[in-house]
C-alpha cells in the first residue's frame, strides 16, 4: 500500500465534498506515512473544509486511529508526538 495513493484519493473526495470518506482516506495515508507533512496538512484542510474542530482531543483522537489503521493494516504501532 502506498500513503501517497491515499493522500491524493483524499484530495478527490474532499474535492467532491464527500468529508467521511476524505477523511478515512486521508487516516489511511496517515497510517501508511506518518511523516508526510503534507498528508498532514491536508488532513488538516479537510477537516475545517468539513466544519469540524481542530483541538488538541482531536489529534488524541487521530493518534489512536491512525495506530488501529496501522493495526488494520497489519503494521506495527507508531509512537506520534
Amino acid at each position: 500500500m502506498n500513503g501517497t495513493l491515499w493522500f491524493y484519493l483524499a484530495i478527490a473526495y474532499s474535492d467532491m465534498q464527500q468529508y467521511d470518506k476524505a477523511l478515512e482516506a486521508s487516516i489511511t495515508a496517515l497510517a501508511l506515512d506518518p511523516n508526510n507533512q503534507k498528508i498532514w496538512l491536508n488532513h488538516g484542510y479537510i477537516l475545517e473544509q468539513a466544519n469540524l474542530p481542530k483541538d488538541s482531543s482531536m489529534y488524541e483522537k487521530l493518534k489512536i486511529e491512525i495506530n488501529q489503521k496501522r493495526k488494520e493494516l497489519g503494521l506495527p504501532p507508531i509512537q506520534i508526538k
